[in-house]
Formats: C-alpha cells, structure tokens, sequence
C-alpha cells in the first residue's frame, strides 16, 4: 500500500501547489461538476426506484399467495423476482453514490458499520477487480460511534489505497481483504492488501499532512492525513504495519455502540397509524403499500391536506412528509404542525432524495430524522414498530 492511494513513485518533497492544498481551478471545479451530477443523477432516479421496488415487491407477494392454487404463476413469480434484485442492486447504488457524495462530515451517532463497508465494496468493486481478489469477513460487525458519511470516506480511502499498491493485469496473484472484528468495547476493522508494501521512512511519516509518494502535480497527499483525522474525530485510532515486499494492513479501531441503538426488532402490541405526506402519487402509494401489512395508513398529498386531517384530531403514530413539495414544504409543514397541533411535532420523519445545506441546517435544529428515497421498506416498517412500542399515537390524542 502506498501512501495518499498512490502508486509508489519517488518520496521528494511535495511541490509548492501541493503544500497548499490547492488544485488547479479548471480541475477542483471539474471536480466539484462532477461530484455535483453525481449527486444530482443519484437524486433523479430515487423516486421511480422507490415505487418500482415496492411494486414489484407487492406484486411477488399477492401473487405467491395464489401461486399453491395456480402453479403456472410459478414462473412468473421468478421473473419478478430476477426484476426485484435488480432493481434492488441499482437501489443501493444510488444510496451508495449519495452517501459518498454528501458535503460535511455528517451527523454523529450510531452507524451500522456492515452497512458502509458493504457500501465501500460496492463502490470500489469494479476498480479492486482489475488489481486483486477481495476477500470480506465482517458478518456481524455491531455498530460504531461515527457517521456513515467520515467513515464510508475513511474506508474507501483505505480500500483505494490498498488498489493502488497492487499492478493490474493479474487480481487471482494479489488479495485485497476487510475484516472486522469486536472487542470489549471497541469494533476492529482491518483493510489489508499484499501489494508493495512501505518503507520505515514512508510509513513514519504516512499520516503527515501534504506528504505523497506520487510524482510531481498528482494529487496533495492529504488522503491519509484526512482518513486519520475522521477516525480520531469519532474517538477512534488507527495504526499501519508494512514491509517492502510483503503488503500493507491498516487497523481502524472505533467505539462500539449498543446495537440497541439501531431500531429494535421486537414486534409492537398493536398496529400503527401512519400519515404520508407526499405529493408524488406513486412514491406516496409505494410507501402505503410498504406499510399497509402492519399499520393503517392514511395518505396527503399536500401539507394542507395534511394539516386538516390533523386539525380534525385524527392521532398518528408516525407521519412520513416528504422535504420537498410545491407551496407547501415539508419544512413549513413542521411549523405549521409546531403552531396548530399542541405543538407535537416528535412523531414526523422526512422522506427525501437529498437536501440542500438549508434543508440540512433545519434538520441538525430541529432533529428530526430523514429516511433517504429510495427508501428501505423495512427500515420504514421498523422505524413505525419502534413508534408504536412508545405510548402513541402523540398526535390528536
């Protein structure tokens, strides 16, 4: 592994642009263009992968339970459910693409770290194919104190840098491997590569800001110095043992959470009541259709509609508003429930496809959770168990 996810080259002093930090402005711009399409084309495509995927969910469940009385469904079951991992695959890319896309370091709490390193594989799997086999063994990993955007850029850093040390042309002669681990109170997780390894002098001073093995105006050298400051931001460390010749492991050590600090999957006593605010139909149907096995559900298509249905006193366990509407959004729309229903405002969760740093200064204020389009619908089941199990509806009681 080479250091700053480089090739080894020389060890000379970084030049003068390097030492500042900076890149060329037509590339730092092209750059930003670009993580800024990425962001957008991700955004575009959740809302028909969100009600695409429940759909067809839907579909394969109302027809398996037809399908011991008309066998001849049997085939088409099975061609839904080739169309459901589909889409299911091109659903996590795009939550992948705008996790790793997002500005800032994201908010700090419990992350499920199998989730962010299933989506550093993801991500790097095309590139990692061309250097080396990837070996994965970490099952069962419990969540970590961080944030899914710092540590999802910690270990594709790490995962980039281990490709980079390995010559392309012959994957089944080198290994890539991510493996972790829990110990008393701390989660391990390892980034291994058996690629060229680095010297006592490089690996001294790995962790230095502005210092690269990469030739002259290739990048600054500030990728590991970055990765190090995430990981110690969140309480962590994270040390490296190399030896020309012989591969690279970096050891990332972070503090374990609870894993009742992710939702419960203990059943509720009783169904739920949930309001969707959303003013696209189909999202707004696919997200009543991933709830209606378990709850009642009851949908808006505006916050006006919304409020109404509040101001009559109707009491919901969740309500489920998307970010962005016409006239009025769901920002206006947490007001609007502040001011005219008792001020109740702890049982809404925002539906959205990615915010602006508006939307996001709203969202650290008033702490309300955000459930990403294309939506999980077992996270939204669960997220709505994990309410109802609270005394509830808080709403119109």
């Amino acid at each position: 592994m080479t250091s700053d996810d480089s090739k080894p080259t020389s060890t000379s002093e970084p030049s003068p642009e390097a030492l500042t930090g900076e890149l060329a402005p037509h590339d730092r711009d092209r750059i930003a263009l670009l993580g800024t399409l990425a962001a957008g084309v991700a955004h575009e495509i959740n809302n028909p992968l969100a009600y695409t995927k429940e759909s067809i969910g839907e579909a394969i469940r109302e027809l398996d339970a037809l399908a011991e009385a008309v066998p001849a469904l049997r085939p088409i079951i099975a061609m839904l459910q080739c169309a459901r991992d589909g889409t299911e695959q091109a659903w996590l890319i795009a939550r992948d693409v705008r996790m790793f896309s997002r500005k800032g370091p994201g908010v700090v709490g419990a992350v499920d770290l199998h989730r962010v390193l299933d989506a550093t594989v993801r991500l790097a799997h095309h590139e990692v194919s061309k250097h080396a086999t990837l070996v994965k063994d970490y099952e069962g990993v419990g969540p970590v104190e961080g944030s899914e955007v710092g540590l999802g850029q910690v270990f594709l850093n790490l995962v980039v840098n281990a490709l980079q040390a390995i010559p392309a042309g012959d994957p089944k002669a080198h290994r890539i491997g991510i493996r972790g681990r829990e110990e008393p109170g701390r989660v391990i997780v390892e980034v291994s590569d058996t690629g060229t390894g680095m010297s006592e002098a490089v690996l001294k001073r790995i962790f230095d800001p502005y210092f690269t093995t990469k030739p002259e105006g290739v990048g600054t050298g500030l990728g590991l110095s970055i990765t190090h400051d995430i990981v110690t931001s969140f309480g962590g460390t994270i040390r490296v043992d190399s030896e020309p010749g012989r591969g690279t492991t970096f050891t990332v050590s972070l503090r374990a959470m609870p894993r009742e600090a992710l939702l419960s999957s203990r059943p509720p006593s009783r169904m739920g009541r949930v309001l969707v605010v959303d003013d696209d139909p189909l999202v707004a149907e696919a997200v009543r259709l991933a709830l209606a096995g378990e709850n009642e559900v009851a949908v808006a298509s505006s916050g006006a509609e919304a409020l109404a249905m509040l101001a009559k006193g109707e009491g919901f366990d969740a309500i489920f508003c998307d970010l962005m509407m016409p006239e009025m959004d769901g920002m206006r729309f947490y007001d609007e429930v502040s001011r005219v229903a008792g001020g109740i405002t702890e049982v809404i969760a925002f539906l959205s496809g990615g915010v602006d740093e508006a939307t996001q200064i709203f969202l650290t204020r008033t702490g309300r959770p955000v459930l990403e389009k294309p939506f999980d619908p077992e996270g939204l089941r669960e997220y709505v168990r994990e309410r109802v199990r609270r005394e509830g509806p808080a709403v119109g009681r």
